[in-house]
């Protein structure tokens, strides 16, 4: 059989599969990625999971994306592609969802990619737990290479302004017509998809990380990244604008800043320290409450010899 013979038998059987309703909708919003648009397809198009949709948004691009996405359109009927004018990632990925048809949502940028097992083991995961967002290790790539250290996905990570989920998690499309998709406020600022997990928290349900790193994070330059152009006054507007979606946040984030004092507050008012004389060459142990030494006992010198205890008078410095 040569390679036309299983291309052909490739698109017969992807037709098959995009006949019937989708167990996953992959939304893919696209803007000036013409780049990085066949890094993030053909890993679409090798996974071992073969139930899937995929909504590919051009968002105005400038650039060659949207005839790209149209020639993968053509070549997989799994894949559909939506042109509209620029309006941001936000609108994208909502006006994506909004015609799914799979139970399932996962987001995927046009600039990422993910490992061939990747929507197999988070639709095993989703569909077997009572998990309601699942999401993988990351690795970092291009710029920056290497595995993305997360912290847990628990309450006082998130709520303590931790960013521990990336933007391709899975979830069930029903929590994005709950929570009203995502927030269009946040659309040229960037963390819309931190802001709409977090409505996850603020419902009670549970969010799982797989420890397999399956997603592939592209870091790019300064120039070329949103995320980095967030800074000074925009990074506190949209801290502002989480908190204002997400009160819980106030309240953990008080309870931060205690925990911080609590911890500080010991080594202020009472500390265990050693200290060595040069000239007898004895290393001494001392106690210092509000910082004044008080107290000090015997310890032994360089030689092994035992020391008296000494009781250091308060005030009297060491």
């Amino acid at each position: 059989m040569n390679d036309n013979d299983e291309n052909r038998q490739k698109i017969v059987a992807n037709s098959a599969v995009g006949k019937q309703l989708p167990a996953v909708s992959v939304i893919v919003p696209c803007y000036n990625d013409e780049k990085y648009i066949p890094d993030c397809l053909d890993s679409l198009l090798s996974q071992t999971f073969a139930n899937w949709e995929a909504i590919c948004v051009n968002d105005g691009s400038a650039d060659e994306s949207l005839s790209i996405l149209e020639k993968y359109a053509k070549c997989d009927p799994r894949i559909k592609v939506i042109n509209q004018k620029n309006q941001g990632v936000c609108f994208a990925r909502n006006n994506a969802i909004k015609i799914a048809r799979g139970k399932y949502i996962f987001p995927l940028d046009a600039d990422d990619k993910i490992a061939a097992t990747a929507l197999s083991e988070l639709y095993k995961t989703i569909t077997t737990t009572d998990y309601a967002l699942v999401y993988t290790d990351g690795i970092f790539f291009q710029e920056e290479c290497g595995k993305w250290d997360m912290l847990k996905p628990t309450k006082w990570n998130m709520y303590t302004g931790h960013n521990v989920v990336h933007n391709s998690a899975m979830y069930d499309k029903k929590y994005w017509k709950q929570f009203g998709g995502y927030n269009t406020e946040l659309n040229r600022f960037g963390h819309e998809d931190f802001d709409f997990f977090l409505n996850f928290l603020d419902a009670g349900l549970k969010i799982y990380r797989i420890s397999k790193p399956l997603f592939y994070y592209r870091i790019k330059t300064e120039y070329e990244s949103r995320n980095a152009l967030v800074k000074g006054e925009r990074k506190l507007q949209i801290q502002r604008m989480i908190e204002r979606n997400h009160p819980q946040i106030r309240r953990y984030k008080r309870l931060a800043r205690l925990k911080k004092i609590a911890l500080m507050l010991p080594r202020f008012i009472f500390v265990i320290k050693t200290k060595k004389d040069r000239k007898t060459k004895i290393r001494m142990k001392y106690i210092r409450i509000f910082r004044i030494p008080v107290y000090c006992w015997k310890n032994k010198n360089i030689s092994g010899q035992d020391v008296d205890g000494l009781n250091i008078h308060l005030g009297e410095s060491i």
